[in-house]
């Protein structure tokens, strides 16, 4: 018995043994499989990252703790022109980076290895062709398992194609504020035309139905300016801001006030001189900026009225020029504008410049000078020898006389300006006229010579005006001036 129970302990212990090893192999198997598993995931993570690497369409540069290339992936070399076995081992910045931004980036990165990172920082760098090449980075420093920083990890985002996008779209926008500033003056300068016309046209009729006529002209012409910037708010605005309570109408200005017209186009000048007549001003003319500095510089004028858009040379830099002049830097300048952006505005009264928008009325011009010339009210007994003369009348044998002690201009008169006369003033050639006409009126004011000058600016009236009958009636009495019969 004792031998069959010790055979059955036996045999229950190799069972026992049995199941204990096939739980063991089942055990390693299981374990076997995890680690095959594991293994598996591993080899396809790093196939991921691999293609990442590879694929990426970013840079990405792995740099050592002294900042020299460890390596980079393929989309860097296409994008830098390098292989990395060409640069592997040598300092990132001396490589790749302008000479001008080395050591700043440098900085950076030596911050980012003790872990203070940065994100969105742009610095360009050079290709292997030299061509610079704007970059967003992105970094984040390296450990080791035991904690150790080993290395810096950077991402770059080639941002040269959004920078171009950018210029052109900012190119797209000023080429369209361009052009509407341009359309806005294009605009504004035939009307400006129109609205003062009007206005003069207006003094000199009496018939009512004509007056009505006329107003509906100039209501027409508001209408239309209002589409570009409510036009009949910002007159209202600019003379509601004149701290003046005189009537504009009622004034007298000093005597020999001298105010200087700048603009490119005639009808601008003629409508502006016109409205300045009738206070006895001493009017001069010039038709871009640098004539403008010429007839500032020889003729002293106590105002000049100077438009901003003219060939040659534009009237807000011409401003600027006689304000920096020594002598000129005192003379008020009111820039005339047909142009609306504020940011233009903004910038002149920064500067010191007043300004008036085109089209400008009568009434608007008389309140800007009363800002800046000496005037009394008519009536005023302050005033009793003043006297609104209107147009200056002349004799020409008085004239004659006075010539006999302009000895050295009645010899310009005679040796340029006289042969120049004959070749056009039986055949009207306005534009040769009209040179002619502010030739001589510039001639006139250097030497001084009020008569010669007062006839050159009729003629410029005339021209003006259109009125071709009295242009021909003014241009043969100069030879009358010189005592040619």
């Amino acid at each position: 018995m004792m031998h069959t129970k010790h055979i059955q302990t036996a045999q229950n212990q190799n069972i026992i043994c049995k199941c204990s090893n096939d739980s063991a192999k089942k055990s390693n198997l299981e374990s076997d499989r995890s680690c095959d598993s594991i293994k598996k995931q591993l080899k396809s993570a790093q196939k991921l990252n691999e293609m990442i690497f590879q694929n990426a369409p970013v840079i990405i540069i792995v740099l050592n703790t002294q900042g020299c290339i460890e390596m980079f992936n393929p989309f860097m070399e296409k994008l830098s022109g390098y292989q990395l076995s060409e640069v592997k081992g040598k300092d990132w910045f001396r490589t790749f980076l302008p000479l001008s931004i080395q050591e700043q980036v440098r900085g950076f990165f030596f911050k980012a290895i003790n872990n203070i990172h940065t994100q969105g920082y742009i610095n360009p760098i050079v290709t292997k062709s030299g061509e610079e090449i704007d970059i967003s980075w992105y970094d984040n420093t390296l450990r080791d398992s035991d904690n150790n920083v080993i290395g810096l990890l950077c991402m770059g985002h080639d941002i040269s194609s959004f920078e171009k996008a950018k210029n052109k779209a900012e190119s797209i926008r000023q080429t369209k504020k361009d052009f509407l500033d341009s359309m806005g003056h294009e605009i504004r300068t035939p009307m400006n035309a129109i609205i003062g016309f009007s206005e003069i046209l207006s003094e000199m009729i009496t018939d009512h139905k004509q007056k009505e006529y006329l107003n509906t002209i100039k209501t027409s012409v508001q209408a239309l300016l209002s589409v570009l910037d409510q036009t009949n708010k910002a007159e209202e605005t600019q003379l509601s801001h004149q701290n003046i309570s005189i009537d504009p109408d009622n004034v007298i200005f000093k005597r020999n006030t001298k105010i200087l017209v700048v603009d490119d186009i005639s009808t601008n000048r003629y409508v502006l001189s016109h409205y300045l007549k009738e206070y006895d001003f001493q009017i001069l003319q010039a038709d871009n900026g640098k004539s403008a500095i010429d007839m500032a510089t020889a003729h002293q004028p106590d105002l000049i009225f100077m438009d901003y858009h003219m060939p040659v040379l534009d009237g807000y830099r011409a401003a600027k020029i006689i304000n920096n002049e020594i002598g000129l830097s005192k003379i008020p300048i009111v820039i005339v504008t047909a142009s609306v952006t504020q940011e233009i505005l903004d910038i002149m009264e920064t500067e010191g410049f007043t300004y008036i928008k085109k089209p400008f009325h009568k009434k608007a011009i008389t309140v800007k000078i009363m800002e800046l010339i000496p005037y009394t009210e008519k009536g005023n007994d302050n005033v009793n020898d003043i006297k609104i003369s209107g147009n200056t009348s002349y004799d020409i044998k008085e004239t004659v006389n006075k010539l006999e002690n302009f000895s050295e201009f009645k010899t310009v008169l005679e040796a340029k300006f006289y042969p120049q006369w004959k070749s056009f003033h039986k055949k009207l050639y306005i534009e040769k006229i009209k040179e002619w006409a502010l030739d001589l009126n510039e001639k006139a004011l250097s030497f001084s010579c009020e008569p010669v000058q007062d006839y050159s600016n009729r003629i410029l009236d005339h021209i003006e005006s259109f009125d071709l009958v009295s242009l021909q009636n003014k241009l043969n009495l100069f030879p009358d001036f010189l005592g040619i019969t």
